[in-house]
């Protein structure tokens, strides 16, 4: 008797301790963050960041942050292909959002046509956005260039 109930604690210690280093490598990957990377091209300025949620939640924080941008102005949004183009004055920008790994994350890319100004890149309309989405959904990233320098 005194040896089942000697098991079940040690079983139970090490479950804890499981979940315990899980729980460690989790919060390491997610203070590590991802990388919003951004290059111009014809159409003006890309930024494209791969997160790791369901493509649905991405969607939603992008249509939230849109909306709630009182300087921006939903243009058209479309549930099915996770699409939504959106205007800020003159400038105007189309996001998509693409499931990615059977959907346990989701590519988040962003073209506005504005261009790209290397010493105010958090101006740019699709940084604005990219940034804001990734804030709401409590996203730690870093931003890059793929612009030759």
């Amino acid at each position: 008797m005194k040896t089942l109930k000697s098991l079940k604690m040690s079983a139970l210690a090490l479950t804890v301790m499981l979940l315990n280093t899980g729980c460690v490598v989790f919060l390491s990957a997610v203070a590590a963050g991802v990388t919003v990377w951004y290059y111009s091209g014809e159409n003006g300025t890309t930024a494209e960041v791969t997160i790791q949620k369901p493509a649905v939640e991405v969607y939603e924080a992008l249509l939230k942050a849109v909306v709630d941008a009182p300087e921006m102005k939903l243009l058209t949004s479309d549930s099915e292909e996770m699409e939504v183009t959106m205007s800020k004055g003159k400038k105007t920008a189309k996001a998509v959002v693409e499931k990615v790994e059977g959907d346990k994350s989701a590519l988040l890319r962003v073209t506005a046509d504005d261009g790209t100004d290397k010493e105010d890149i958090d101006n740019v309309l699709a940084m604005k956005i990219i940034t804001q989405v990734c804030d709401d959904l409590d996203v730690k990233y870093e931003l890059k260039s793929k612009d030759k320098e």
